[in-house]
């Protein structure tokens, strides 16, 4: 149900690397350019947060 999701969504499920300026990674990636979505989901460094469609977190898990 379009409703459901955050404006502008992805109708599937997608991953996305979420880095710092000047780092490299494999695959899908946007760059966090002011640092917003680090500070939004309290991540850093081997921190993976699942964000559900509709913007929510549903998951989030510290690397050990």
């Amino acid at each position: 149900m379009a409703g459901d999701r955050a404006p502008g969504a992805p109708e599937a499920p997608n991953t996305y690397n979420v880095l710092r300026p000047g780092e490299d990674a494999r695959g899908v990636y946007v760059v966090d350019t002011e640092g917003h979505a680090f500070v939004a989901y309290d991540a850093s460094d081997g921190v993976t947060v699942h964000v559900r469609p509709d913007g929510y977190v549903s998951s989030r898990a510290v690397r050990r």
